[in-house]
């Protein structure tokens, strides 16, 4: 549901006018500024609408501080339709860089004989005080239910704040509220599009309603309607619900993994990990040669929390959110076990000694590479994200900064701007008529590689300045087992996709654990400490010692690391193999195996290797490849 202002207005803003339009960039790209005057039936205010094209074409319209989203979103599409029209904005959208700025999408196409603004409206997306509206039919509701909205709008508005003020009241974690507000807000949602005559009244019979139609699980929508109720109790609506017909929840299979799919599960993960580790050493210093910019380490590390994760699901009986929380600080090295404090109580989780090897090198590999990772970010948001594209942004993410910078380092940004700015007045002049009569200068092909090279030492040292005064990387986070390529905790659900992407869970992982582990003849009451769980009656720590033993004998029979190597050279070896088929249909096929065998037999793929840093080397084809090359 949108968000509301406090304010009521009479009447919604529309577009008036077109005050002028003016491009941002000089070299006849996006974005574009239509400075535009909007009014309704009490004020007139100017906007700016800024058109940009980002992966998508996208409309940004910001005046916060005037009227609520609700009616800059509508504002904003009546202002987009009327100047959609406009001959001179028509102009500057058809001019030929820019047109072939957006033939790179995929929603236009060569030889469409549709304009490109026609094209343009109908695949853009709204962005509305940084809140994106990414779907039109979402955007169309909104538009199409104008005068059903403002005369309902009292009623949204009383609902909102009591769902406000009963999730506040709540003392639950963060993320169950999250979940209850969701849930308060679907059904609310629900009831004002299909029943606006009875939104925001809740009766049994809508109630039986929303359980039959609307589309989602049992579970959500019967915990829907508790929220509902218990909201309704809250302001003393007391519902008769004899008539309700709640929706019965899927029962619970309790279902295991074999062993053999553990096992095919960390080759999958292991086998991802080796081909990206083997891609950036074989290709980083050939991508550097020619120019281009390296494979991301941000990946490699995301690769290597996933197999760390699974291996810990798959050992330690855990929950998801137990999981992500641990820290290095947690894991007991020497006496192989992972302690979690829970108040006055501790957790104590037995692990295998291979475990706590691969933990030991993960975090190795963590304290090396973070900070390259977290620069890598920076670097790749400045040149190839927003950053470079937009004036302002870039003034402002340089006003971030700039209190850190030492005299050397101000120096250096200046100097470089300066000679961007020349470079930039050059090219410009290149493209007016007297450049003719000029041959001296510079050819303009010459100045935008200067200019590209200039722009890119620019963000490798603002990358390296961020990484190293930027408040915004918690330092936290590198006391964390599992983080997110935005150097953040990762999220349960980011790491739930993931392991369902191989068709499986922690939930079952955990289950599994359970059930390989029962089958030990070892005391429950101790099990169940080791799992975290409440038990009744004392625990000799003989037989808490004897039981965390067990467990670690009781390992899952993963394969060696010998096996695992020869393993994932194979898959690699024939993916390689594949590819330089395909390239080159006529390649003599035994030998193209022979030299790639060859060539990879000495990389070492094992899990040990694959937790260790990077090794630059120097891209070589294989002579099979080169002659192919010579003959094409």
């Amino acid at each position: 549901m949108l968000k509301y202002d406090k304010r009521i207005f009479k009447s919604l803003f529309h577009f008036k006018s077109i005050n002028h339009i003016e491009q941002i960039e000089e070299n006849g790209n996006f974005p574009i500024e239509i400075h535009v005057t909007i009014r309704n039936k009490e004020i007139e205010i100017p906007a700016v609408i800024i058109l940009n094209f980002l992966k998508k074409p996208v409309c940004s319209m910001k005046i916060g501080e005037v009227i609520s989203d609700f009616e800059l979103l509508y504002a904003a599409v009546d202002c987009f339709k009327n100047i959609s029209l406009n001959k001179e904005l028509l102009a500057i959208i058809n001019i030929k860089q820019m047109r072939e700025e957006m033939l790179k999408s995929s929603f236009i196409q060569r030889g469409n004989s549709r304009s490109n603004m026609e094209l343009f409206y109908e695949n853009v997306k709204y962005k509305i005080n940084d809140y994106f509206y990414e779907s039109r039919e979402q955007v169309n509701i909104i538009v199409n239910n104008t005068d059903l909205l403002l005369s309902k709008m009292n009623d949204v508005k009383i609902i909102l704040q009591q769902i406000n003020d009963y999730i506040s009241s709540l003392t639950v974690k963060e993320e169950t509220k999250s979940l209850y507000f969701y849930c308060l807000q679907s059904f609310y949602e629900w009831l004002f599009y299909t029943n606006p005559e009875q939104f925001p009244s809740v009766t049994a019979e809508v109630i039986n309603e929303y359980l039959q139609a609307y589309d989602a699980s049992n579970y959500y929508k019967n915990l829907a309607i508790k929220q509902v109720l218990k909201l309704q109790k809250n302001y003393h609506k007391h519902l008769k619900m004899e008539g309700v017909h709640w929706q019965s929840p899927a029962p619970k299979v309790q279902t295991f993994y074999s062993e053999a799919i553990l096992i095919e599960t960390e080759l999958k993960l292991l086998k991802n990990l080796g081909t990206h580790k083997r891609q950036i050493e074989d290709y980083n210093h050939y991508l550097r040669s020619i120019g281009h910019e390296p494979h991301s380490y941000s990946r490699l590390r995301d690769l290597m929390r996933n197999w760390i994760y699974f291996r810990l699901a798959a050992e330690t009986m855990l929950k998801s959110r137990e999981l992500i929380a641990l820290n290095f600080e947690n894991i007991d090295f020497e006496n192989l076990r992972i302690v979690i404090e829970k108040g006055n109580k501790k957790q104590i989780v037995a692990i295998t000694k291979q475990t706590a090897d691969y933990l030991k090198k993960y975090k190795k590999f963590r304290n090396a590479y973070d900070d390259t990772i977290e620069e890598e970010k920076h670097y790749y948001r400045w040149m190839y994200g927003s950053v470079l594209k937009d004036k302002n942004k870039k003034e402002e993410e340089m006003a971030l900064i700039l209190p850190f910078l030492n005299d050397l380092e101000r120096r250096e940004f200046n100097e470089i701007e300066d000679t961007l700015k020349k470079i930039n007045e050059q090219i410009v002049f290149q493209k007016k008529p007297e450049y003719e009569k000029v041959k001296e200068v510079q050819s303009l092909g010459e100045l935008r590689r200067e200019r590209k090279e200039l722009n890119n030492r620019f963000a490798r040292k603002y990358a390296e300045v961020k990484r190293k005064y930027s408040n915004k990387l918690d330092e936290n986070m590198k006391s964390a087992l599992f983080v997110s390529s935005h150097s953040k905790r990762v999220n349960v659900n980011t790491m739930e996709k993931i392991l369902n992407q191989l068709d499986i869970t922690t939930e079952v992982l955990r289950v599994t654990r359970y059930k390989q582990v029962s089958k030990l003849q070892v005391s429950e009451p101790a099990l169940m400490k080791i799992m975290g769980y409440e038990h009744k009656g004392k625990i000799k720590e003989l037989e808490f010692e004897n039981t965390l033993k067990m467990i670690e004998k009781s390992r899952i029979d993963f394969f060696s690391e010998k096996k695992i190597d020869e393993l994932i050279k194979s898959m690699i070896i024939e993916t390689y193999c594949k590819h330089l088929i395909s390239k080159y249909p006529a390649i003599n096929k035994e030998r193209l195996k022979r030299e790639a065998k060859e060539k990879y037999s000495h990389y070492d793929f094992s899990r040990s290797a694959l937790l260790e840093g990077v090794f630059e080397r120097s891209y070589e084809p294989l002579e099979v490849e080169k002659e192919m090359g010579k003959k094409v």
